[in-house]
């Protein structure tokens, strides 16, 4: 390194892998190296993502490499975030990797005397070339977030009718048996590879796949839900009315509810369910009161998304947590209990994932804590 030289990059840098290190590597080897990172807002307007990483997560991580003199995330929301930074530093290198060359970032930096740098893809020795595009390619299955859940069971529509509310998300690399629809994604990849099939409707796709999983015969019918939800865009309500199948959908995909949503509901890890836990366990109590109660539970959760308030929300995902346990005192495990309490001195709501017994925990707060999973609702493909 040329220690009398200075050298600027920037980028996101999320999902920090070796292909970044070796980036920031060679960039640092033309000087003294400052890299400006892309705020969260800043992913939100201009490429349309909710980072996996929060900005002061990348920027610790970014901050703590040795090739590294400097990080800094700037308020400003551009595609061109690192204009003021250069202009006032004006470094003797901007340094960009080959994906990142843009015509806009060379006319800066030929109007301000700095020279332009591009960098092939050049891993190091032994190591496997990685971007994070390719990363994001390997698994496209998004997952589901169960808001309210357990009425797309018999059981208990047949009773009285009610709703689900559910939320898909964009993938991210959580545990199997964790209330993430992972048999269901099995069972995607088994007929479709990593992706879904963009060109087939969503409801014949979600029947095909609940089809697969529940073959004739079958003792225990898997929810539409984990099939449904996992193919739809948007939040959704989906409305049971004895069957296994909802027969009447209601949707919300506008973009400022959906950015709501990713800024207050987030995943905490507690352990996977272990194969010998039945959440059915024999002491469930499907007495009329107990599922009005969830009924009641899932249409305030949908209101309160309709309101985007999230205190509302986190009372409804209180609600519809403690609705559910009343049914099947086997969806929360004497185990995770103390997980349960400890979240709820720092979330507005909490409630487990999916079947329950273990998992994840889905929690509502204004700010999420840092040890919690961001999410990312998923959109309609642009």
């Amino acid at each position: 390194m040329n220690k009398n030289r200075t050298v600027l990059v920037a980028g996101f840098f999320d999902l920090f892998h070796s292909g970044h290190a070796r980036f920031l590597e060679r960039a640092a080897e033309f000087g003294k190296l400052t890299v400006v990172i892309g705020s969260d807002e800043n992913s939100q307007l201009n490429k349309n993502k909710t980072p996996i990483y929060t900005q002061d997560e990348r920027q610790y991580i970014i901050q703590s490499l040795a090739c590294v003199s400097r990080a800094i995330v700037p308020q400003d929301t551009s595609s061109l975030n690192f204009k003021d930074i250069l202009i006032e530093q004006r470094p003797d290198f901007f340094v960009i990797n080959e994906d990142g060359d843009k015509p806009e970032k060379r006319a800066l930096c030929e109007t301000h005397g700095v020279e332009y740098v591009v960098l092939k893809r050049e891993p190091r020795d032994g190591l496997p070339e990685r971007s994070s595009t390719a990363i994001r390619e390997i698994d496209r299955i998004p997952h589901r977030l169960d808001l309210s859940g357990f009425y797309d069971q018999q059981m208990l529509n047949s009773v009285i009718p009610g709703a689900v509310v559910i939320l898909p998300i964009d993938t991210l690399e959580l545990d199997d048996r964790s209330g993430m629809s992972s048999s269901t994604r099995k069972q995607i990849r088994r007929i479709f590879g990593n992706q879904l099939p963009p060109e087939m409707p969503s409801e014949e796709l979600a029947r095909i796949i609940f089809a697969v999983e529940n073959p004739p015969g079958s003792q225990y019918i898997s929810g539409a839900v984990d099939a449904l939800g996992l193919v739809v865009q948007g939040v959704n309500k989906f409305d049971f009315q004895d069957s296994y199948w909802p027969h009447h959908v209601e949707s919300i995909n506008d973009e400022e509810t959906l950015r709501w949503l990713d800024s207050c509901i987030s995943l905490v890890q507690t352990r996977p369910r272990p194969p010998s836990y039945a959440v059915m366990d024999g002491n469930e109590d499907l007495s009329p009161s107990k599922i009005q109660r969830l009924r009641e539970a899932a249409e305030a959760t949908w209101q309160s998304i309709h309101n985007r308030n999230t205190n509302e929300l986190g009372d409804c995902i209180n609600e519809v947590h403690e609705a559910q346990q009343a049914l099947f005192p086997g969806y929360v495990s004497p185990e995770i209990q103390g997980f349960i309490s400890k979240a709820k001195e720092e979330a507005l709501g909490v409630k487990l994932a999916g079947a329950g017994g273990f998992g994840y925990m889905i929690q509502v707060a204004e700010n999420p804590p840092d040890h919690a999973i961001r999410i990312k609702s998923r959109r309609a493909e642009k």
